[in-house]
């Protein structure tokens, strides 16, 4: 099957988009450390887990929603920032 060359250009482009929306993204709050996040995040995660039903493949992870309302209660912003801590699972 054949491609014609506008639709190749657009296909590109677009998967380029996709993967850059996509890239990692981690949370942030000025002046915290690393015992900072591991703390707070222990106890948004048990916070989380309480509240919802765990995530199941294919459905919406209210777990994750949850665990990140808590976060950000706490001061912390969810974004791109290069000087952000990342959960590791």
């Amino acid at each position: 099957m054949q491609i014609p060359p506008g639709t190749r250009i657009a296909l590109v482009l677009l998967t380029a988009t996709a993967i850059a929306a996509c890239g990692a993204r981690g949370f942030s709050k000025p002046g915290a450390t690393q015992q900072d996040f591991d703390t707070d995040l222990r106890w948004c995660e048990y916070e989380a887990n309480r509240a919802v039903n765990p995530c199941f493949h294919g459905t919406r992870c209210q777990h994750n929603d949850a665990r990140n309302a808590c976060m950000e209660r706490k001061g912390w912003t969810i974004g791109r920032d290069p000087d952000r801590f990342m959960i590791h699972r």
